[in-house]
């Protein structure tokens, strides 16, 4: 239940073959009841994931911002600004205060260059991403953009591995104020009460945490 409560919204859409949706479900079952920051860092590096929102193409001098977008609007702080209680934070004329902005993506996406699937020859072609094995450095160090980037208004700093980069992106968004309600109340959602309190959703934020 807690896999397709994750699955709901840690998505993966339609594309590959049909290995590419069971292994990245087997994923989500493998990491379901651990570590949210495992979590993430399990499906960033999915192969499956990597041919979904394009990561695997995402390079220093040719950014893709589909998975570093989603990452964000989907899968931890969301597109609004929230309280610990999931209440919608606003500005003095009731406007929704935006959680990230367009440079947060930039950055992000240079935070996640570098990646490509662990090929091996020999596999079939429902396999040919290795879909087992996570996604691994590309052999060409210009790949990662390794400047320093700023996202959510803290600093990656520059000349860090492509692996430091990543755990430092994770950290950042995994620990947002906005990740515990943001991902609280989805899973409230799919596995308790379609329309959960605000106390409720402040209890099961402070366990997240």
């Amino acid at each position: 239940r807690t896999t397709w409560a994750l699955y709901n919204f840690i998505v993966f859409g339609q594309d590959g073959y049909a290995l590419d949706r069971v292994e990245y479900f087997n994923m989500l079952q493998s990491n379901s009841l651990g570590n949210f920051k495992d979590l993430i860092r399990a499906v960033t590096l999915h192969a499956a994931m990597g041919n979904f929102l394009d990561n695997n193409q995402n390079v220093a001098n040719s950014p893709n911002e589909n998975y570093a977008r989603e990452l964000m609007q989907l899968f931890t702080v969301g597109l609004v600004k929230l309280g610990q209680d999931g209440s919608i934070l606003r500005d003095a004329q009731g406007k929704p205060l935006e959680t990230y902005t367009q440079e947060d993506v930039i950055m992000a996406t240079k935070a996640l260059s570098g990646w490509e699937h662990s090929w091996e020859k020999g596999l079939p072609v429902t396999n040919n991403s290795n879909l087992k094995v996570p996604m691994r450095p590309r052999s060409w160090k210009q790949s990662h953009d390794s400047t320093q980037k700023v996202v959510l208004g803290v600093t990656i700093p520059a000349g860090q591995t492509i692996e430091k980069d990543l755990e430092s992106l994770i950290n950042i968004l995994t620990t947002h104020a906005n990740t515990a309600p943001f991902v609280s109340r989805r899973l409230i959602q799919s596995m308790v009460s379609s329309d959960p309190s605000p106390e409720y959703i402040l209890r099961v934020s402070k366990v997240f945490k």
